[in-house]
């Protein structure tokens, strides 16, 4: 799990629908091809991994290597929006947090705790599950979320990371 301080400074994997024609599933593809996943052996075009759920929601269940895995996404009001998020649904900043269950050990793991909402994503809501892809015994958990764009709501997306077990 990353710590608190490594997960703010990990850049945000950030693209804007409207570049693609509003087409959110091609601009993640295209998104994603320049993420670095070298750090988990993950090469892109050589080992892509498989898709196991490709469905914005805030629980998803996947099965791969033989076990099945709960990961659940919520949010929590920590605190006022800046003046300058005046299309964000909600009056308050959310901060996310992530887990893991492992159907075999009944066992949750934290992958994301926020203690507090990062600024980058100030003006973020409707945060989903957008997509679960695992290569091996890890898996990259693909978080979609909007935030106040220059005319009207950004798709933006941000990466997690977990080994399974």
């Amino acid at each position: 799990m990353k710590s608190l301080q490594n997960y703010d400074s990990t850049p945000v994997l950030t693209v804007k629908q409207m570049a693609y024609e509003g087409d959110a599933r091609a601009a993640l593809k295209i998104s994603m091809q320049s993420v670095n996943f070298s750090a988990y052996n993950i090469a892109p075009g050589t080992n892509k991994g498989s898709t196991l759920s490709a469905t914005s929601s805030s629980e998803i269940t996947v099965n791969t290597n033989g076990a099945a895995y709960k990961f659940t996404l919520s949010t929590e009001a920590t605190q006022n929006r800046p003046e300058y998020c005046i299309d964000a649904p909600n009056e308050a900043l959310l901060k996310i947090n992530l887990t893991k269950t492992a159907s075999q050990s009944s066992e949750t793991s934290v992958l994301v705790d926020e203690q507090y909402a990062p600024e980058k994503r100030a003006c973020a809501y409707n945060y989903a599950i957008e997509k679960v892809i695992t290569y091996g015994d890890k898996a990259a958990l693909v978080i979609s979320y909007l935030a106040t764009g220059f005319e009207g709501p950004d798709h933006n997306y941000t990466v997690v990371t977990t080994i399974l077990e």
